[in-house]
């Protein structure tokens, strides 16, 4: 079956993935639903009538296959503080580091991607970020790119 989005549904109370309290301010994976249509009998016929009859309709309806993941606002903060901390403190020495530094990198870049952290960073640390990004994917196309022997 085919697994949808529903953003025209708030997500679920949920525990944070961090630390297990109740929440739904950061979505950090909507929920999936699996979409099926079901009959549903509308109007039928009384238990006087000469001949039995009923009137019924296909209806589309979900079922909740995964819930969302979620952290709570006091954890995403933290996450955000602890991430422009390792970004500042690494800057030079990833910028330096050549081929070496790609994989931390990449790790960063996707926690940040995953956290939805990038708007709520200082401007001086997105633009580091930018930087190393851009860094990255120079270094990654020249060396796919490479002459052949």
């Amino acid at each position: 079956m085919r697994r949808i989005v529903r953003h025209d549904i708030a997500p679920n109370y949920q525990p944070c993935i961090s630390c297990a309290a109740g929440t739904r301010s950061h979505v950090l994976e909507p929920a999936e639903w699996s979409e099926y249509e079901q009959e549903v009998v509308v109007d039928q016929s009384d238990d006087f009538a000469s001949e039995d009859w009923e009137e019924v309709e296909t209806v589309t309806k979900f079922a909740l296959v995964t819930d969302n993941k979620v952290m709570c606002h006091k954890c995403w903060v933290t996450k955000l503080e602890s991430y422009a901390k390792v970004i500042d403190s690494n800057y030079n020495k990833w910028l330096s580091g050549g081929a070496s530094s790609i994989r931390p990198v990449m790790k960063v870049l996707h926690g940040v991607r995953y956290l939805d952290l990038e708007k709520a960073l200082p401007t001086d640390i997105n633009s580091k970020l930018n930087t190393l990004r851009t860094t990255i994917s120079n270094s990654l196309v020249t060396s796919k790119g490479g002459e052949e022997e």
